[in-house]
């Protein structure tokens, strides 16, 4: 057996070897949960290993998903990461959800995105100077409702249909997001913990997800991929524009 393999056959010697006729049931289940605790620890420590590798993956599905003109969101509430995930979406030219995440965003995008298009509206009465014109109770409960609207839905104004694929930090905190992701089969890149459960995440990267450094690096590099696919995908449009022209050209001359 591996070394790995010893140290949990002695956690397992070590509890039996302590039972009394009394506690057999109680601790056999404690020598099992020891032995499951040194596991998880032990599958951490060969994911870190790993870790170039897997942020490598990460990237390059998310430069795949830009490339073909698709949109990723990014998405995290926590307080570390709040900051570093609004920061590397907007470099991106990406949505993302920082502040809360609202049920049925992905499940139900288009009352959610009824929710946008109000919010959009409202910011133009604004701009316009419609909204100084009303009397001053409407003025001041419309301008509330704004200001609640574009902080939770501020990231994601430019979204007009579900991501292609999602980028979370934290699936503990994330849950619904990873859930509702995971029920419409969109892919998902996730930072996750030792404390989180991986099941519906696509693909993980596993971190620590309460370091700020650590989300602002992985946002980053997520962010840069998202851009080389964003320039890939302009670079092809272009291309395809010149074709046409090109063709268009040659039958007016012919």
């Amino acid at each position: 057996p591996s070394k790995e393999g010893y140290r949990i056959v002695w956690v397992w010697n070590s509890l039996m070897a302590a039972e009394d006729a009394n506690g057999r049931q109680a601790r056999i289940e404690k020598a099992w949960m020891g032995i499951e605790r040194l596991q998880t620890k032990l599958q951490g420590k060969r994911c870190r290993l790993k870790l170039r590798e897997k942020v490598e993956e990460a990237a390059a599905l998310v430069r795949d998903v830009t490339a073909t003109g698709g949109v990723v969101l990014f998405v995290g509430t926590k307080k570390q990461a709040q900051a570093p995930i609004r920061e590397a979406a907007t470099s991106a030219g990406m949505p993302y959800v920082h502040h809360r995440w609202l049920g049925g965003m992905l499940t139900n995008f288009t009352t959610i995105h009824k929710r946008i298009l109000y919010m959009l509206e409202l910011e133009r009465m604004e701009a316009s100077g419609e909204m100084d014109v009303l009397p001053k109770k409407e003025r001041l409960r419309l301008r509330r409702e704004l200001e609640k609207l574009q902080t939770v839905l501020g990231g994601v104004r430019d979204l007009h249909r579900p991501p292609d694929a999602g980028f979370i930090f934290d699936v503990k905190t994330e849950h619904i997001a990873v859930t509702e992701a995971h029920r419409l089969k969109i892919p998902v890149i996730a930072v996750v913990d030792t404390n989180c459960d991986p099941d519906d995440v696509d693909l993980v990267i596993p971190g620590n997800d309460d370091a700020i450094r650590a989300s602002e690096l992985l946002a980053g590099i997520i962010a840069e991929a998202a851009k080389a696919g964003t320039g890939l995908s302009q670079a092809g449009r272009k291309e395809i524009d010149a074709d046409a022209v090109g063709i268009g050209t040659v039958d007016e001359g012919g």
